[in-house]
C-alpha cells in the first residue's frame, strides 16, 4: 500500500447543507421538471441529498442519488483517494 500525505478541509456537513439549499439551484429529482424547495426541511428530504462529503472522498458526485453504505463511510475515514482535498 502506498502512503501518501493527505490534507482535508471539509465543511460542518451541517452548514455545508444550509449553503447549499441558500444557494438556490433548482433541483430535477429522477428527470422529473426543476425544483426549489421552499424550506431547509422539504430541501433535506431531497433522495441523494445528504452524505456529500463521503460521497466525494469515495468519488461519487456529490448530487448522486446513491444511499451511502457502511463500507462507503470507514473508505472514507481511512483511505481518502486524493493526495489533496478540500471542501469549503
Amino acid at each position: 500500500m502506498v502512503m501518501r500525505p493527505v490534507v482535508a478541509l471539509m465543511r460542518h456537513p451541517v452548514a455545508r447543507l444550509y449553503s447549499a439549499f441558500k444557494y438556490k439551484q433548482p433541483i430535477s429529482i429522477f428527470g422529473g421538471p426543476p425544483k426549489l424547495p421552499s424550506t431547509i426541511e422539504e430541501y433535506l428530504q431531497i433522495p441523494g441529498i445528504t452524505g456529500c462529503q463521503t460521497k466525494m472522498i469515495v468519488g461519487l458526485p456529490c448530487n448522486s442519488f446513491t444511499n451511502l453504505t457502511s463500507l462507503d463511510f470507514e473508505t472514507a475515514k481511512v483511505n481518502p483517494p486524493l493526495s489533496f482535498y478540500t471542501l469549503c
